[in-house]
Protein backbone atom coordinates (compact mmCIF):
# COMPACT_ATOMS: atom_id res chain seq x y z
CA UNK A 1 0.00 0.00 0.00
CA UNK A 2 0.96 3.55 -0.52
CA UNK A 3 2.07 5.15 2.75
CA UNK A 4 3.75 8.32 3.84
CA UNK A 5 7.50 7.95 3.52
CA UNK A 6 10.06 9.41 5.83
CA UNK A 7 10.95 13.07 6.18
CA UNK A 8 11.32 14.22 2.57
CA UNK A 9 8.14 12.91 0.98
CA UNK A 10 6.09 12.98 4.16
CA UNK A 11 5.96 16.75 4.33
CA UNK A 12 6.80 17.54 0.70
CA UNK A 13 9.06 20.34 1.87
CA UNK A 14 12.32 19.57 0.09
CA UNK A 15 13.23 20.68 -3.42
CA UNK A 16 15.45 17.97 -4.86
CA UNK A 17 17.87 20.11 -6.84
CA UNK A 18 21.23 19.07 -8.22
CA UNK A 19 22.98 15.98 -6.98
CA UNK A 20 24.19 14.91 -3.58
CA UNK A 21 25.54 17.65 -1.36
CA UNK A 22 26.80 16.90 2.12
CA UNK A 23 25.97 19.27 4.95
CA UNK A 24 28.58 18.94 7.68
CA UNK A 25 27.12 19.20 11.17
CA UNK A 26 28.93 21.89 13.11
CA UNK A 27 26.58 22.84 15.91
CA UNK A 28 27.61 26.39 16.78
CA UNK A 29 25.50 28.92 18.66
CA UNK A 30 25.24 31.14 15.59
CA UNK A 31 21.78 31.59 14.05
CA UNK A 32 20.54 28.94 11.63
CA UNK A 33 17.70 31.27 10.65
CA UNK A 34 15.75 34.30 11.83
CA UNK A 35 12.11 35.00 11.02
CA UNK A 36 9.43 37.22 12.58
CA UNK A 37 11.84 38.29 15.31
CA UNK A 38 12.59 34.68 16.31
CA UNK A 39 16.02 33.11 15.96
CA UNK A 40 16.82 29.40 15.99
CA UNK A 41 20.46 28.48 16.54
CA UNK A 42 22.62 26.16 14.49
CA UNK A 43 23.35 24.12 17.61
CA UNK A 44 19.62 23.52 18.10
CA UNK A 45 19.05 22.40 14.50
CA UNK A 46 22.28 20.44 14.20
CA UNK A 47 21.67 18.66 17.50
CA UNK A 48 18.38 17.28 16.16
CA UNK A 49 19.96 16.32 12.85
CA UNK A 50 22.80 14.57 14.66
CA UNK A 51 20.29 12.62 16.76
CA UNK A 52 18.54 11.48 13.58
CA UNK A 53 21.83 10.61 11.90
CA UNK A 54 22.84 8.46 14.87
CA UNK A 55 19.48 6.68 15.07
CA UNK A 56 19.64 3.13 13.69
CA UNK A 57 15.86 2.83 13.44
CA UNK A 58 15.70 5.97 11.30
CA UNK A 59 18.42 4.65 8.98
CA UNK A 60 16.43 1.43 8.65
CA UNK A 61 13.21 3.31 7.86
CA UNK A 62 14.96 5.35 5.17
CA UNK A 63 16.46 2.23 3.61
CA UNK A 64 13.09 0.47 3.57
CA UNK A 65 11.47 3.48 1.89
CA UNK A 66 14.08 3.47 -0.88
CA UNK A 67 15.08 7.06 -0.11
CA UNK A 68 18.59 8.50 -0.21
CA UNK A 69 20.58 7.60 2.93
CA UNK A 70 20.67 10.35 5.53
CA UNK A 71 24.42 9.93 6.08
CA UNK A 72 26.71 9.19 3.16
CA UNK A 73 29.99 10.25 4.78
CA UNK A 74 30.99 10.32 8.48
CA UNK A 75 30.04 13.63 10.09
CA UNK A 76 27.88 14.81 7.21
CA UNK A 77 24.18 14.68 6.35
CA UNK A 78 22.56 14.79 2.92
CA UNK A 79 21.76 18.48 2.47
CA UNK A 80 18.25 17.70 1.22
CA UNK A 81 17.29 16.26 4.61
CA UNK A 82 18.81 19.28 6.30
CA UNK A 83 16.77 21.58 4.04
CA UNK A 84 13.59 19.67 4.83
CA UNK A 85 14.22 19.81 8.55
CA UNK A 86 14.99 23.55 8.42
CA UNK A 87 11.80 24.14 6.43
CA UNK A 88 9.81 22.43 9.15
CA UNK A 89 11.54 24.47 11.86
CA UNK A 90 10.71 27.71 10.03
CA UNK A 91 7.06 26.68 9.74
CA UNK A 92 7.06 25.92 13.46
CA UNK A 93 7.76 29.58 14.27
CA UNK A 94 4.55 30.56 12.48
CA UNK A 95 2.66 27.73 14.17
CA UNK A 96 3.80 28.86 17.62
CA UNK A 97 2.86 32.46 16.86
CA UNK A 98 -0.58 31.30 15.69
CA UNK A 99 -1.13 29.27 18.87
CA UNK A 100 -0.31 32.35 20.95
CA UNK A 101 -2.36 34.75 18.83
CA UNK A 102 -5.48 32.54 18.87
CA UNK A 103 -5.00 31.56 22.52
CA UNK A 104 -5.19 27.86 21.59
CA UNK A 105 -4.85 25.11 24.16
CA UNK A 106 -3.15 21.87 23.16
CA UNK A 107 -5.45 18.99 24.13
CA UNK A 108 -4.83 15.33 24.87
CA UNK A 109 -6.36 14.55 21.47
CA UNK A 110 -3.92 16.93 19.81
CA UNK A 111 -1.04 15.16 21.54
CA UNK A 112 -2.32 11.76 20.44
CA UNK A 113 -2.64 12.89 16.83
CA UNK A 114 0.80 14.50 17.05
CA UNK A 115 2.26 11.14 18.04
CA UNK A 116 0.86 9.63 14.84
CA UNK A 117 2.16 12.57 12.80
CA UNK A 118 5.64 12.12 14.26
CA UNK A 119 5.59 8.40 13.49
CA UNK A 120 4.57 9.09 9.88
CA UNK A 121 7.27 11.72 9.50
CA UNK A 122 10.03 9.58 10.96
CA UNK A 123 9.00 6.31 9.36
CA UNK A 124 8.34 4.16 12.42
CA UNK A 125 7.41 4.28 16.08
CA UNK A 126 10.83 2.81 16.89
CA UNK A 127 12.54 5.99 15.68
CA UNK A 128 10.56 8.23 18.00
CA UNK A 129 11.02 5.81 20.89
CA UNK A 130 14.82 5.59 20.51
CA UNK A 131 15.61 9.27 19.96
CA UNK A 132 17.14 11.13 22.92
CA UNK A 133 14.34 12.07 25.29
CA UNK A 134 14.92 15.80 24.84
CA UNK A 135 14.58 15.51 21.06
CA UNK A 136 11.51 13.26 21.10
CA UNK A 137 9.85 15.48 23.72
CA UNK A 138 10.45 18.60 21.64
CA UNK A 139 9.09 16.89 18.53
CA UNK A 140 5.95 15.79 20.34
CA UNK A 141 5.38 19.31 21.68
CA UNK A 142 5.93 20.97 18.32
CA UNK A 143 3.76 18.52 16.40
CA UNK A 144 0.97 18.86 18.97
CA UNK A 145 0.95 22.59 18.27
CA UNK A 146 0.79 21.91 14.52
CA UNK A 147 -2.22 19.65 15.10
CA UNK A 148 -3.89 22.24 17.36
CA UNK A 149 -3.67 24.91 14.65
CA UNK A 150 -4.82 22.45 11.98
CA UNK A 151 -7.85 21.44 14.07
CA UNK A 152 -8.70 25.08 14.75
CA UNK A 153 -8.56 25.80 11.01
CA UNK A 154 -10.85 22.83 10.45
CA UNK A 155 -13.37 24.30 12.88
CA UNK A 156 -13.15 27.78 11.40
CA UNK A 157 -13.02 26.84 7.73
CA UNK A 158 -14.67 23.42 7.47
CA UNK A 159 -16.91 24.31 4.51
CA UNK A 160 -14.03 25.84 2.52
CA UNK A 161 -11.79 22.86 3.22
CA UNK A 162 -14.50 20.43 2.14
CA UNK A 163 -14.93 22.33 -1.13
CA UNK A 164 -11.15 22.28 -1.66
CA UNK A 165 -11.03 18.50 -1.18
CA UNK A 166 -13.88 17.95 -3.64
CA UNK A 167 -12.19 20.13 -6.27
CA UNK A 168 -9.12 17.90 -6.15
CA UNK A 169 -11.12 14.65 -6.40
CA UNK A 170 -13.08 14.53 -9.68
CA UNK A 171 -13.91 10.84 -9.22
CA UNK A 172 -15.63 11.54 -5.89
CA UNK A 173 -14.25 8.22 -4.66
CA UNK A 174 -12.71 8.45 -1.19
CA UNK A 175 -11.07 5.17 -0.25
CA UNK A 176 -10.55 3.51 3.13
CA UNK A 177 -9.33 0.04 4.00
CA UNK A 178 -8.54 -2.35 6.81
CA UNK A 179 -5.47 -4.50 6.20
CA UNK A 180 -4.94 -7.74 8.12
CA UNK A 181 -2.60 -10.69 7.74
CA UNK A 182 -5.06 -13.53 7.13
CA UNK A 183 -8.30 -14.16 5.28
CA UNK A 184 -9.81 -15.63 8.43
CA UNK A 185 -9.23 -12.40 10.33
CA UNK A 186 -10.62 -10.39 7.42
CA UNK A 187 -13.80 -12.47 7.41
CA UNK A 188 -14.27 -11.95 11.15
CA UNK A 189 -13.97 -8.19 10.73
CA UNK A 190 -16.25 -8.27 7.69
CA UNK A 191 -18.92 -9.97 9.81
CA UNK A 192 -18.52 -7.35 12.54
CA UNK A 193 -18.99 -4.58 9.98
CA UNK A 194 -22.09 -6.29 8.59
CA UNK A 195 -23.47 -6.38 12.14
CA UNK A 196 -23.06 -2.61 12.44
CA UNK A 197 -19.54 -2.09 13.80
CA UNK A 198 -17.84 1.20 12.95
CA UNK A 199 -15.31 0.90 10.09
CA UNK A 200 -12.94 3.57 11.44
CA UNK A 201 -12.88 2.04 14.90
CA UNK A 202 -12.05 -1.42 13.60
CA UNK A 203 -9.39 0.04 11.30
CA UNK A 204 -7.68 1.69 14.26
CA UNK A 205 -7.90 -1.50 16.27
CA UNK A 206 -6.90 -4.11 13.70
CA UNK A 207 -5.33 -2.68 10.54
CA UNK A 208 -1.63 -3.43 10.13
CA UNK A 209 -1.23 -0.47 7.77
CA UNK A 210 -0.18 1.92 10.50
CA UNK A 211 -0.21 5.02 8.30
CA UNK A 212 -3.92 4.68 7.47
CA UNK A 213 -5.00 2.97 10.70
CA UNK A 214 -4.49 6.17 12.70
CA UNK A 215 -6.81 7.87 10.17
CA UNK A 216 -9.56 5.31 10.62
CA UNK A 217 -8.39 3.45 7.53
CA UNK A 218 -8.63 6.46 5.22
CA UNK A 219 -6.16 6.59 2.34
CA UNK A 220 -7.79 9.49 0.52
CA UNK A 221 -9.11 10.22 -2.96
CA UNK A 222 -8.71 7.55 -5.61
CA UNK A 223 -7.41 10.07 -8.16
CA UNK A 224 -3.66 10.45 -8.61
CA UNK A 225 -2.81 7.60 -6.27
CA UNK A 226 -0.92 4.46 -7.11
CA UNK A 227 -2.36 1.32 -5.55
CA UNK A 228 -1.27 -2.26 -6.05
CA UNK A 229 -3.06 -4.51 -8.53
CA UNK A 230 -6.20 -6.01 -7.09
CA UNK A 231 -6.66 -3.20 -4.60
CA UNK A 232 -6.88 -0.54 -7.32
CA UNK A 233 -9.47 -2.43 -9.36
CA UNK A 234 -11.76 -2.80 -6.37
CA UNK A 235 -11.25 0.83 -5.33
CA UNK A 236 -12.37 1.86 -8.82
CA UNK A 237 -15.47 -0.34 -9.01
CA UNK A 238 -16.70 -1.04 -5.47
CA UNK A 239 -20.26 0.31 -4.93
CA UNK A 240 -20.30 3.44 -2.81
CA UNK A 241 -20.85 2.77 0.89
CA UNK A 242 -20.41 -1.01 0.69
CA UNK A 243 -17.48 -2.89 2.22
CA UNK A 244 -15.77 -5.24 -0.20
CA UNK A 245 -15.10 -8.90 0.30
CA UNK A 246 -11.49 -9.57 1.40
CA UNK A 247 -9.03 -8.59 -1.34
CA UNK A 248 -5.64 -10.28 -1.29
CA UNK A 249 -2.44 -8.48 -2.27
CA UNK A 250 1.20 -9.03 -1.37
CA UNK A 251 0.57 -7.00 1.80
CA UNK A 252 -2.23 -9.16 3.16
CA UNK A 253 -6.03 -9.06 3.01
CA UNK A 254 -7.90 -5.78 2.57
CA UNK A 255 -11.47 -4.81 3.34
CA UNK A 256 -12.13 -1.77 1.15
CA UNK A 257 -14.76 0.92 1.63
CA UNK A 258 -15.39 3.70 -0.88
CA UNK A 259 -17.44 6.80 -0.04
CA UNK A 260 -18.50 9.69 -2.26
CA UNK A 261 -17.94 12.43 0.32
CA UNK A 262 -14.67 13.40 2.00
CA UNK A 263 -14.18 12.16 5.52
CA UNK A 264 -12.73 14.05 8.46
CA UNK A 265 -9.30 12.56 7.77
CA UNK A 266 -9.38 14.01 4.24
CA UNK A 267 -10.24 17.47 5.58
CA UNK A 268 -7.56 17.19 8.25
CA UNK A 269 -5.01 16.45 5.53
CA UNK A 270 -5.90 19.64 3.66
CA UNK A 271 -5.88 21.67 6.88
CA UNK A 272 -2.48 20.23 7.78
CA UNK A 273 -1.08 21.13 4.36
CA UNK A 274 -2.34 24.68 4.87
CA UNK A 275 -0.54 24.85 8.21
CA UNK A 276 2.67 23.54 6.65
CA UNK A 277 2.38 26.36 4.11
CA UNK A 278 2.27 29.16 6.69
CA UNK A 279 5.79 30.29 5.82
CA UNK A 280 4.97 31.03 2.17
CA UNK A 281 5.78 34.64 1.39
CA UNK A 282 7.79 35.13 4.58
CA UNK A 283 11.15 36.86 4.73
CA UNK A 284 13.66 34.52 6.34
CA UNK A 285 17.32 35.20 7.04
CA UNK A 286 19.06 31.85 6.55
CA UNK A 287 22.66 30.81 7.06
CA UNK A 288 23.81 29.98 3.50
CA UNK A 289 25.43 26.72 4.63
CA UNK A 290 21.92 25.29 4.81
CA UNK A 291 20.88 26.50 1.36
CA UNK A 292 18.66 29.36 0.21
CA UNK A 293 15.18 30.45 1.23
CA UNK A 294 12.47 29.99 -1.40
CA UNK A 295 10.08 32.70 -0.30
CA UNK A 296 7.37 31.89 -2.81
CA UNK A 297 7.04 28.26 -1.70
CA UNK A 298 8.02 28.82 1.93
CA UNK A 299 10.86 26.34 2.15
CA UNK A 300 14.61 25.92 2.29
CA UNK A 301 16.21 24.79 -0.97
CA UNK A 302 19.31 22.64 -0.54
CA UNK A 303 22.56 23.78 -2.20
CA UNK A 304 23.09 22.30 -5.65
CA UNK A 305 25.99 19.99 -6.34
CA UNK A 306 27.72 22.77 -8.23
CA UNK A 307 26.83 25.45 -5.76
Amino acid sequence: MKRLSVLVAALALVALVGGFVAYRVVGTGAPAFTVNGHTVSQSDVDGELRALADNAAFAKAIKQSGSTPLVAHPGSIDARYTAGWLSLRVVQVFVDDTVARRHLTVTATDRSQAEALAVNLLGSEAVLRTLPSSVSSNLRTRFARIVAVSDDDLTRQGAQLRAAVLRTCPSRRFVAHILVSSQAEALVIQAQLAAGADFATLARQHSIDGASAVRGGEVGCLDNQQFVNGFEQVAQTQPIGQVSAPVQTQFGFHLILVRDVPQTADLVGVALNDVLGLARGARVTLDPRYGTWDRRNGRVVAPSASG
